[in-house]
């Protein structure tokens, strides 16, 4: 009687047991490269560069990557030259060098070739193998997590997707530039934007104060607005998002994890045609109120503005989504995400703290990526309410580093006094927009007025400064030239 056979899945398999074929090597490039080490022990810094600095698994031969730990132990310790002789007393002292065939074997390397000029030949076929194997092995993982059938198909492609990327940027080299190899561009492009008018460096966000400070969004900058619940923070980066894409200066791609994309347009349409809400959203508007409403929706429809209000959105899903969307609509110039501290990550850590750490980590990284500026939603602390009227930088809620990877925070606000005082139904609200930090710029507050009923941010008064200038400029001077205060 023939009997079913029930397959062990409990360990994951080697590539070997997928393919069932010899996993991408080539030996002789292998001693070729640590012949070449020892003959000229100072082309190591060559292969680490070709190597992105990876040290582990790039040698398949056993002996062979034993050999070169030791080698770059050598080099990054005691920044010696990795020669032979070093080489064997390193091993010997780790009783290691019998197993790489003794001191006969570095010597047979070092006689494996005649010279070391064709050393970076050699390292470029080494790390592509390496890589390879590497992409087999994150294949057969996620072949052998899909048979155990234990794990959602999201999860297991995000998974995927992110190990793959991971790869893929450990190939990705950026070269070491000197001056003189980039500042005649930097140049060039400054007068450019001199001769056409352009003040600003980055995207307008239609707030003039604001831009003449910030000179715009900057490219690759993550760039922070924190508020308590209820402030605005939402509303000031669909007004940001609005004057972005009306002015033709670019797309918009907004992540909402707290609102729905329906929500978004309502608020989007109240600004725009300065319809009041809450009259919007009563079943029994009146006809003119339709009438605005219907006029309002086709003068922004073709808006390059898009959406995705995916809830608890994981970090590897959101930069995988924005990767995605910025190659196939090139047009998008800024990333809003509302907001940071409704994420999610991929595996738990042991605390949250950790988690928004990470998060953190990842949305720097992914401005920086894709070269675009991330408008990032944060919410302050119960600290803020309780200590000052004016919040600080410690009140960024659950985790220190996100003050640390912003490049500026921006900090949404209302005098706890005045907001004492001022009955909650007041229309408009006076707002403080708090400059708390800025790499490259000066830090201050701007006072704004908030429309609530029509969702919408003016400015009113003057930016007041934390601390004067060292320097100053004329006006006569500033409209000549570009000058970033």
């Amino acid at each position: 009687m023939a009997t079913s056979r029930k397959k062990d899945s409990s360990k994951a398999k080697s590539p070997a047991t997928y393919f069932d074929r010899e996993p991408p090597q080539s030996i002789e490039s292998e001693r070729a490269v640590l012949g070449a080490i020892f003959l000229d022990p100072e082309t190591f810094p060559k292969v680490l560069e070709i190597f992105n600095y990876n040290t582990e698994n790039i040698f398949y031969y056993g002996p062979h990557q034993t050999i070169f730990e030791a080698m770059y132990e050598i080099y990054h310790t005691t920044q010696n030259k990795p020669d032979l002789q070093a080489v064997a007393g390193n091993l010997e002292t780790k009783k290691l060098l019998s197993n790489v065939g003794g001191i006969s074997y570095l010597t047979e390397l070092s006689s494996a070739v005649a010279t070391a000029a064709n050393i970076s030949y050699y390292a470029n076929i080494v790390i592509e193998n390496a890589l390879k194997r590497k992409l087999i092995e994150i294949c057969s993982e996620t072949i052998n997590k899909t048979y155990e059938g234990q794990t959602p198909f999201k999860e297991l492609a995000d998974e995927a997707e992110s190990n793959l990327f991971t790869v893929a940027m450990q190939r990705r080299t950026n070269p070491i530039y000197k001056l003189k190899d980039f500042i005649e561009t930097f140049v060039e492009n400054l007068e450019e934007r001199i001769k056409n008018g352009e003040v600003l460096t980055g995207i307008p966000t239609g707030f003039q104060t604001l831009d003449e400070k910030l000179c715009g969004l900057q490219p690759s900058e993550m760039i922070v607005l924190a508020a308590r619940p209820s402030v605005g923070k939402t509303a000031f980066a669909l007004n940001i998002a609005r004057n972005v894409a009306k002015t033709g200066e670019g797309g918009v791609l907004i992540f909402s994890l707290e609102m729905s994309k329906e929500l978004l347009l309502q608020r989007l349409i109240c600004m725009e045609g300065k319809i009041d809400g809450q009259i919007m959203r009563k079943a029994f508007a009146g006809k003119k109120i339709i009438a605005d409403i219907v006029e309002t929706s086709g003068r922004i429809c073709d808006l390059p503005i898009f959406i995705d209000d995916t809830p608890s959105i994981n970090v590897i899903e959101l930069r995988s989504k924005a990767r995605k969307h910025l190659y196939s609509n090139p047009e998008v110039k800024l990333i809003i995400l509302d907001y940071l501290q409704l994420m999610s990550v991929h595996r738990r850590s042991e605390s949250r703290q950790v988690e928004i750490a990470e998060i953190s980590r990842q949305i720097k990284g992914l401005a920086r990526e894709l070269k675009v500026p991330i408008l990032t939603l944060c919410q302050l602390s119960r600290e803020a309410e309780k200590e000052s009227a004016e919040p600080k930088l410690s009140h960024l809620r659950e985790s220190g580093a996100i003050e640390q990877d912003a490049d500026v925070v921006l900090m949404l606000y209302q005098d706890r006094k005045k907001e004492k005082e001022e009955p909650q139904i007041k229309d408009p609200l006076n707002v403080h927009l708090k400059i708390a930090k800025q790499r490259n710029g000066p830090t201050g507050i701007i006072d704004l007025s908030f429309h609530r009923r029509h969702q919408l941010f003016l400015e009113i008064g003057h930016f007041i400064e934390d601390e004067p200038s060292s320097s100053t400029i004329s006006d006569e001077e500033e409209e000549d030239v570009f000058y970033r205060k």
